[in-house]
């Protein structure tokens, strides 16, 4: 007998929330231990001092790697929790959740686009690699799930 398909919007939710958020929050860590190795004293201010700063983040590869790793790293914990939380076709809310990062993604980056682009094999990178981040923590909870 084939498995029905269930999508459960809580977990999908859940799961992107978690991973839009702790995102948000672990880049914003990132950032600010990043932000203190670029400060200078070289005495800019206002806009200019603002330009350094993105320059040097911008610029520093273990900066992006670290931002890229962590994010990726919470889109599969998203994935898992949408999966724990729909109890079936752990994949498919996975997934859910994976396309909703998808979409976080494009959109953030047309945003910042004008203002702080990022290097293009970082959003080339985020295109290959989310839906399958995010599948791979569906994947990890239907293998720890117990089988009924």
């Amino acid at each position: 007998m084939e498995e029905e398909r269930v999508i459960s919007l809580k977990g999908i939710i859940i799961g992107a929330v978690v991973d839009f958020v702790g995102s948000m929050v672990v880049g914003f860590m990132v950032s600010a231990i990043y932000a203190a190795n670029c400060v200078s004293s070289g005495g800019l201010t206002g806009a200019a001092a603002a330009e350094a700063l993105q320059q040097c983040l911008m610029g520093s590869f273990s900066f992006l790697i670290t931002c890229f790793a962590s994010g990726l790293f919470l889109t599969m914990i998203g994935g898992y929790v949408a999966a724990t939380i729909a109890k079936a076709s752990e994949l498919l809310n996975a997934g859910c959740v994976g396309v909703l990062g998808l979409m976080f993604t494009i959109i953030g980056d047309l945003i910042s686009m004008a203002k702080a682009p990022s290097p293009g094999w970082y959003m080339a990178a985020a295109l290959i690699l989310t839906l399958p981040a995010a599948l791979l923590g569906g994947y990890l909870r239907q293998k720890s799930a117990p089988q009924l």
